[in-house]
């Protein structure tokens, strides 16, 4: 990856059933304002107790509206959020048969944004890093034939693996909407 992603000035179309994957690296000396958040956005940004995580939030939410705008073809402060029951946002513009979906994920410095266009999507991304409690997660969270196959491996390789079946899980269950009320361990 590039050290510094670059919003494209055009965006390409996004067809119906299409799926954009956009990604990025957080340079800290990548500050945005803000000024095009939401009141609720620009609220959330200030919980932050680091510059580091206040500014992650603050690139990251951006990104997101201008791939939005790029999409929709409106301005990044024209977009607005409602959320589902269970937190997930959505458009408000574009609802029924145009509708576009998102999904935004980070960590690390790295950020990943989906965005559909009449399907449901879900991203995510994870620092890979050694875990104390990898075995009490996978227990937890893992079906028994994950486990399994988890069991199989060592080191680096069981480490790699936890996290590309942990990633996997959260994109669905980000993609579903539904959050941890939906089982993982299934």
């Amino acid at each position: 990856m590039q050290k510094q992603w670059r919003v494209p000035n055009k965006f390409p179309a996004l067809h119906h059933g299409q799926l954009h994957v956009w990604s990025g690296l957080y340079n800290e000396a990548d500050q945005l304002d803000g000024r095009t958040l939401s009141p609720d956005e620009q609220v959330r940004s200030q919980r932050f107790r680091f510059a580091h995580d206040r500014g992650m939030f603050l690139f990251s939410h951006g990104l997101l509206r201008s791939l939005l705008a790029g999409s929709t073809g409106l301005l990044r402060e024209e977009i607005e959020y409602g959320y589902t029951k269970y937190g997930k946002p959505y458009l408000h513009q574009g609802a029924g048969a145009d509708r576009i979906e998102f999904n935004l994920s980070h960590s690390g410095d790295v950020v990943m944004i989906g965005v559909a266009r009449n399907f449901l999507v879900g991203v995510d991304v994870e620092k890979i890093k050694p875990l104390a409690d990898m075995d009490q997660i996978a227990a937890r969270f893992f079906s028994a034939f994950e486990q399994s196959d988890l069991g199989t491996l060592s080191g680096a390789a069981r480490t790699a693996a936890f996290y590309h079946c942990w990633t996997r899980k959260e994109a669905v269950i980000k993609a579903s909407g539904e959050g941890l009320s939906m089982p993982l361990d299934t």
